[in-house]
């Protein structure tokens, strides 16, 4: 029987709950930890559950075509905002940074002729 650790990520089915499961493998050639997740579709009776809560789910017998784990036990509650899996893994921002050649294409006097006589020969 095993027994898995995660996030409940969603509960807008009736007495189910998907929760999300983290694990860490090492790469076969490597040997550098990846981080992989895995969603479950958990049977909730007897359990109040909601998005943000920490919970141990245990595998079972289905109970339907894709629910085969059940919460057995509410680890950590949700105390005061909302607290999703997108909190735990934080989403990179990239910033665009302007380059020389595009400061000097924008500034470049004879770009801009150029730009006019082509201008003039489709009139």
């Amino acid at each position: 029987m095993k027994v898995l650790e995660g996030i409940i990520v969603s509960t807008k089915m009736e007495k189910t709950a998907v929760v999300e499961v983290y694990s860490k493998t090492p790469h076969p050639m490597y040997g550098k930890l990846i981080k992989t997740s895995k969603k479950h579709k958990a049977d909730t009776t007897g359990f109040e559950a909601k998005v943000g809560q920490r919970v141990r789910i245990a595998e079972t017998r289905p109970l339907s075509s894709d629910k085969k784990f059940k919460i057995i036990e509410l680890i950590e509650e949700v105390v005061g905002t909302k607290k999703t899996a997108t909190t735990e893994t934080p989403k990179l921002v990239v910033a665009r940074k302007t380059t020389k050649k595009a400061v000097q294409k924008s500034s470049n006097p004879t770009s801009q002729k150029l730009r006019g006589a082509r201008k003039e020969k489709k009139n």
